[in-house]
């Protein structure tokens, strides 16, 4: 690789001195265009689980820039610069644009395997919306990911890259989180007709932009501008409560 990795994905392995050394990479081919535009990468890139594999490419990867591409990578062999056929991107596959895209992605591993990308209204043409991919496979065994969904709510400036709960891999159990214009929202994570189902909307006063939610012990925690913590969570009936008080939600 060479030494100006800037707007990459790296490959970083720690040497026998304790230092970093990079050792694979993969850079957009157009990387000069997509700058002076400020379509840079900007999610961080997530390790795809078992689910996204195939006897070829055991080990996948997902990144997503904000021209709204999400690029799969395979992280045996990233790509470099300029290597793919033409001079183009030597990516398993680019997807988009749709939308500019700021945040980073959501993976559920479950029901075949889904990939979300929260993105924004922007001068390509996409609308802000959540962004449902599925994991697919050629019969070479070659993978890729096919949009099959989108939230029928508007996504603003802000939003917060998707988040999944679920109890394993087990149908029915996952939950997409996403947290936009002062509102925390769920989704199935499974599109119907092409939609994403929403489960639920709840009001969050003085949300920051790009902050995901936290999840621990079945309780999912959404911190804002004023030192505030909520927390959401079922009770003894099925539905989700907010009490506040003295600042601690």
């Amino acid at each position: 690789p060479p030494t100006n990795l800037a707007d990459s994905v790296i490959r970083l392995v720690v040497q026998p001195d304790g230092s970093l050394k990079a050792t694979s990479f993969f850079s957009m081919h157009d990387d000069a265009r997509l700058d002076s535009h400020d379509w840079d990468l900007a999610g961080a890139p997530v390790a795809l689980p078992a689910t996204f594999s195939t006897p070829k490419y055991p080990q996948l990867l997902v990144v997503t820039g904000k021209e709204g591409v999400v690029y799969l990578l395979n992280r045996a062999k990233l790509g470099g610069l300029d290597e793919g056929p033409g001079g183009k991107d030597l990516a398993l596959g680019e997807y988009g644009p749709n939308g500019e895209a700021i945040s980073t992605a959501g993976v559920w591993p479950g029901d075949g395997g889904y990939v979300y990308v929260a993105t924004l209204a922007s001068a390509n043409g996409g609308a802000g919306r959540i962004d449902a991919y599925k994991f697919t496979t050629t019969s070479k065994g070659v993978p890729g990911l096919r949009l099959v969904g989108i939230s029928s709510q508007t996504m603003v400036f802000g939003v917060s890259g998707p988040v999944v709960t679920s109890n394993g891999k087990a149908s029915g159990s996952a939950v997409v989180w996403v947290i936009t214009a002062e509102y925390l929202q769920a989704y199935d994570p499974v599109p119907v007709g092409g939609k994403l189902k929403l489960l639920g909307t709840w009001t969050v006063d003085g949300t920051d932009s790009f902050n995901p939610p936290g999840i621990g012990d079945n309780v999912v925690y959404v911190g804002n501008q004023f030192g505030v913590v909520y927390g959401f969570g079922l009770k003894s009936l099925p539905a989700v409560v907010r009490t506040r008080t003295k600042g601690v939600a």
